[in-house]
Order: structure tokens, then C-alpha cells, then sequence
């Protein structure tokens, strides 16, 4: 990876921290991602979560370690998000807005599966990733506490400049975790679930259950976000050993 590739395009505020720096890189495609879609992908939906389901196999395990050793090289920034006085949040950071022609290598992996999919959004169309990728590294105890994911526009870098709204006929509607590694403990992501969407059975019974996902290196996680009715409440559990590596961003949809 060659770090001169790369360049800081503008800087993410943090509550009371440091601004994080936000990448952009100038030769396209700087992972040399292959451009051949992967024999054994699959698109599994997941027990007892609704809306949720894994990719799996969309990236080799070499294509994840490279994606690890680009976020080494550049540096990862602490961030402690604050809400209400309340830590929700401990890991590091590090955002880069991919290029298009590693948007569209990845996209084109998968576009067929996400399409498949669409009956959970109205069958409006996929058109493609973020490409704001956040990367999250937790170390031994680090963690994301409950919260739920919002809507985004998709930002794209255009002539050096990051544009926040880069694609004005679409907008996020899904959240595309890409698991880059497995040798940790703990780290489990959990979703509370209201379990009459499950049995189709009101009650007035507390029904919300957790459930953890384990998600294999190369894999990715996906499930609704915004203002989707299947928007669940998910957390990160502290990593209990080793470190843990992700990488964040969203499906963008197209606007009615």
C-alpha cells in the first residue's frame, strides 16, 4: 500500500475530542481488489432477526488483511462518543471515502444478492454503496452500546473536494458491516428483537429478546436502518479478547 496515495480531504468533528481525519486516495482502486465476483458468495437470512441477513464470502481473507494493514498504516484516531453525559461508544477510527472504481468492484460482487433482497424496501432498487467507509478497531474492552443507525445520504470525494450529498436520487436505507477478522472473543453483535414480529402475536407481555450474531471474516452483515420498520436496536458486546476489525458504511436506494 503506498501511503503517498492518499490524502487528508477534511476532518469529522467529535463532542469535546479532536477532529478525525478523513481520507481520500488519488490512483483508483488502491487494494487492487479483484474485479471477478467470488464462486462461493452466498446471501443467508438471519434466525430470529427480521430484515437482517449475511453476505458471505465477499472478500478473501487476503483482500480483509489488506484492508486491516491500509487502516494500520494510515492511523487510527481514539473516539469516545458522548450522548447525555453517557459513553456510548469506545474504539478507534479511521474514515475513508473510497473511490469509485473500488465502490463499483465491490457493488458489482454484490449487487445481485442485495437485489434479491429488495422486497424488504418496497422493491425500491439498490444502486450502490457509501463511499464513506468507516473503519472501527476494539480492543479488549472497547464496545458500542444500543443505538440504531439513521439515514444518510451518500458522500462521494469529486475533484478533491468531499461532497456530503453526492448522489441526490437516492439515500441509505440499509447498513453494510464488512467483518474483517475473527481471531477475538466476545464482540458479538446484538440485536433486540420484538419477538411479535417473529410469532405474528401481539402480547402484552415484554417480547423483546437479544440476539447475537457472529459474523465470519469476508462476511458481511446487513439489515435495515432509518426509518425502515425493521430498524433494530443493536449493540457491539466488549471485545473480552484480542482486537476486532470493521468496517461500516450503507446501501444507498433510490428516492421515490
Amino acid at each position: 500500500m503506498n501511503k503517498e496515495n492518499f490524502y487528508k480531504v477534511s476532518y469529522e468533528s467529535q463532542i469535546e475530542k479532536t477532529s478525525l481525519t478523513i481520507w481520500a486516495n488519488q490512483k483508483p482502486n488502491p487494494l487492487k481488489l479483484s474485479q471477478t465476483i467470488p464462486k462461493n458468495l452466498s446471501c443467508v437470512e438471519i434466525n430470529n432477526v427480521p430484515g437482517a441477513f449475511h453476505i458471505h464470502n465477499l472478500f478473501s481473507l487476503e483482500e480483509c488483511q489488506n484492508f486491516i494493514d491500509l487502516a494500520e498504516n494510515l492511523g487510527y484516531q481514539r473516539e469516545s462518543e458522548v450522548s447525555e453525559s453517557k459513553e456510548i461508544c469506545k474504539s478507534d477510527n479511521l474514515t475513508w471515502i473510497i473511490d469509485n472504481d473500488t465502490e463499483r468492484i465491490i457493488w458489482n460482487r454484490c449487487k445481485d444478492l442485495i437485489e434479491n433482497m429488495k422486497y424488504l424496501f418496497e422493491n425500491r432498487k439498490p444502486l450502490g454503496l457509501n463511499a464513506k467507509f468507516r473503519f472501527c478497531r476494539y480492543n479488549k474492552g472497547d464496545y458500542l452500546k444500543f443505538h440504531t443507525d439513521s439515514a444518510c445520504p451518500g458522500r462521494r470525494v469529486i475533484n478533491k473536494y468531499l461532497i456530503a450529498n453526492a448522489y441526490p436520487d437516492r439515500y441509505s436505507e440499509m447498513t453494510f458491516l464488512i467483518f474483517l477478522n475473527e481471531d477475538y472473543e466476545g464482540g458479538a453483535t446484538r440485536f433486540l428483537v420484538d419477538k411479535t414480529t417473529l410469532t405474528q402475536k401481539e402480547s402484552d407481555v415484554c417480547s423483546i429478546i437479544e440476539v447475537d450474531i457472529h459474523t465470519p471474516a469476508g462476511s458481511v452483515l446487513c439489515f435495515p436502518h432509518g426509518f425502515h420498520p425493521l430498524h433494530w436496536i443493536y449493540s457491539f458486546e466488549p471485545v473480552l479478547r484480542g482486537r476486532k476489525y470493521i468496517i461500516r458504511t450503507d446501501v444507498l436506494f433510490k428516492l421515490d
